[in-house]
């Protein structure tokens, strides 16, 4: 019996040997969500081989409560929903199963009926462009701005600028700007515009900062422990990144959807930015956080994006980033659904491993973000030039986002025009089918009006990604 399963981090393997395939299993430290012994808890879906035959059983969507497995070494199966304590007089979420000969026929009826229950959301395009994260990371200032955008302005059809963490003072003070931007970030983002160019955003709106001002002048904002105290996450579950220490803030207050709509009103209305990358949308929903009208955290998060789109108009292109998955369907366009880049070879080969699992929710749940594509050394981040084509030749099949990671003016002609059969590569870009060890794909995309069909082969243990040309 051999299953593959999602779970905020995904699993394959065996009942009796799950291996999860991402760097933070969900029940081991730093998260430590689940306490499992004897079992492994997982999340939204499982699937699994009996003979000739795939069985898959899944949520449709999480509107109030996290849909969950259990698995046992004897191949029991114990489905439940985590209520979180919170009660409701009809049970929101449904459960079905699929079956079929193949696991990508599976997930693909799967995907269907999700999509019928919860359409997608439609975007006019998608993101592609250059992020400042992966080069600048928080010390991102005015000056990488303005020269990373004079060379994308010579890059028609690359979009976007996007203003990665590190703009803003402190995690929740979003409209209080760093002194990295002496001119004013208003005024950066206006030479965006002048540029022909498009502004999208990073923000973090279901977190701040202890440091902020924002948790000393409005703790009324904030989710609460079991004893009624304000609840630092760090406590029972990883406690972030950077800025620390960080605190949830509770959607269910008005004062609190008041505060984030007046930030995205201003960024999308006053601004003009028309692109938000939300990230640590996990802290949104931790287990054990407690909010003011007794929702559950999965209500949270959808309260949080529902506030985000009312702001915006519904216009502007949202992606989600280290957010639970099934809560977020049909209210992102995107969802990052990789861990962050590194230029190591280990981290690309465990992003493709986790990018082939997910492959199928591609247009069917979200557009697939397979995070920035970097080929160039930073001092503290090195690999080989056969790590980089193992890499960059992924976003053949992952390419329904496209940004670049890099300073762009390191890029060569050979990587800028690398870049460009990426986005070509994009048109029309459909999955035809995927072998059960997920490791080949047949597509179908266009060029130059004409239907080219592919057989993609990812073979990490050669380091080397093959694309051939069908007939």
């Amino acid at each position: 019996m051999v299953f593959t399963l999602n779970s905020e981090r995904p699993y394959i393997g065996t009942f009796a040997n799950p291996q999860c395939i991402a760097r933070c299993p969900d029940n081991k430290p730093p998260y430590s969500i689940t306490n499992d012994h004897g079992f492994c808890t997982l999340y939204n879906y499982l699937a699994f081989k009996i003979e000739n035959n795939w069985i898959l059983i899944g949520f449709i969507g999480s509107q109030k409560y996290q849909g969950c497995f259990r698995i046992y070494p004897d191949g029991k199966i114990e489905i439940f929903a985590d209520t979180e304590n919170v009660s409701a007089e009809k049970f929101p979420e449904q459960l079905l199963v699929v079956d079929a000969e193949s696991l990508f026929e599976c997930r693909k009826q799967f995907g269907n009926i999700i999509n019928k229950k919860f359409p997608m959301l439609k975007a006019d395009t998608s993101l592609t462009g250059w992020c400042s994260w992966y080069c600048c990371y928080e010390k991102v200032s005015e000056k990488d701005i303005a020269e990373n955008l004079e060379r994308l302005k010579l890059m028609p059809g690359f979009d976007y600028v996007l203003i990665d963490d590190g703009y803003q003072t402190h995690m929740g003070d979003w409209l209080r700007f760093s002194d990295k931007f002496p001119c004013g970030l208003p005024n950066v983002i206006k030479k965006i515009h002048e540029a022909g160019k498009k502004t999208a955003i990073w923000v973090a709106p279901f977190i701040c900062s202890g440091e902020s001002s924002l948790f000393k002048e409005h703790p009324e904002f904030l989710a609460k422990d079991k004893n009624g105290d304000i609840l630092r996450p760090d406590k029972i579950t990883y406690e972030g990144w950077r800025d620390l220490p960080w605190y949830s803030l509770d959607f269910s207050k008005q004062e609190t959807r008041n505060y984030i709509s007046h930030v995205f009103r201003y960024f999308y209305k006053e601004l003009g930015i028309t692109a938000f990358k939300l990230d640590s949308m996990y802290w949104g929903a931790i287990r054990g956080a407690k909010y003011h009208k007794n929702i559950t955290g999965i209500e949270n998060i959808r309260l949080g994006l529902e506030t985000i789109q009312k702001a915006t108009d519904g216009n502007a292109y949202i992606l989600g980033c280290n957010a639970p998955l099934w809560p977020c369907i049909g209210m992102v366009h995107g969802m990052r659904l990789a861990d962050d880049v590194i230029r190591w070879q280990n981290r690309f080969h465990e992003n493709v491993k986790l990018l082939l699992n997910r492959l199928w929710m591609s247009k069917s749940l979200f557009q697939l973000d397979p995070d920035c594509i970097c080929i160039q050394d930073l001092e503290n981040q090195k690999a080989s030039w056969d790590d980089y084509k193992f890499h960059r030749n992924s976003f053949f099949i992952f390419c329904d986002i496209l940004m670049s990671g890099d300073y762009l003016n390191s890029l060569n002609e050979e990587n800028i025009n690398f870049l460009y059969e990426c986005y070509k590569h994009r048109n029309d870009f459909k999955i035809e089918w995927q072998s059960d060890d997920l490791n080949t794909v047949i597509c179908f995309h266009t060029e130059n009006n004409l239907p080219i069909k592919e057989k993609i082969t990812i073979l990490p243990s050669e380091n080397r990604i093959l694309i051939e040309k069908i007939n």
